[in-house]
C-alpha cells in the first residue's frame, strides 16, 4: 500500500475540504512536523517514497490532527468555510455518507465508516475531519 508523503496528504486535504490559503507558512510547518520539512532534504535522491518513512505513530496522529484542525477552522491562513463542508441538514449518518462521497470518492471501509457514523451528534467539521484523517484518505 502506498501513503500519501506529508506533502501529498496537505495538498489534497486542502484541495478536498475547499480551503482558501492565503497565508501557507502554518501548513508548512505542519509538513515539516509530519517529518517531511519542506526543502530540507540533503541527499539528492529527496524524500523517501515508500510508506515505512511516513507511517509512524507520531506521524498518523499528527495527519489526524492536521485534519480535524483543517475541518474546523484552526490552521492559520487556512480558511475553510462550514458552507463547503456542511452538505445540508440531517442526522450523523446522513452527514458522514454526504462527506464521505464528496472526500473520498472510491469509499470508506466497513470500519472506517462505522467509526465515523458511531460518533453521534458530531457537527459536519468534526466529521469532516475524521474522515480526511481516514486510512482511505491516508492512501495513494
Amino acid at each position: 500500500m502506498k501513503v500519501k508523503t506529508p506533502l501529498e496528504f496537505v495538498a489534497s486535504a486542502v484541495r478536498a475540504s475547499g480551503a482558501d490559503v492565503t497565508d501557507a507558512r502554518d501548513l508548512a510547518r505542519r509538513i515539516g512536523e509530519m517529518g517531511m520539512p519542506l526543502y530540507m532534504q540533503q541527499p539528492p535522491t529527496g524524500y523517501k517514497d515508500t510508506s515505512e518513512a511516513w507511517v509512524s505513530t507520531s506521524g498518523l496522529l499528527a495527519r489526524l490532527n492536521l485534519a480535524l484542525d483543517l475541518a474546523a477552522g484552526r490552521i492559520r491562513g487556512a480558511g475553510v468555510s462550514a458552507s463547503a463542508l456542511a452538505p445540508g441538514a440531517g442526522d450523523s449518518a446522513s452527514t458522514a455518507t454526504a462527506l464521505e462521497s464528496r472526500l473520498v470518492p472510491a469509499g470508506l471501509s466497513e470500519s472506517t465508516r462505522h467509526t465515523v457514523e458511531g460518533e453521534s451528534g458530531l457537527d459536519p467539521a468534526r466529521v469532516a475531519g475524521l474522515i480526511l484523517g481516514s486510512p482511505e484518505f491516508q492512501r495513494r
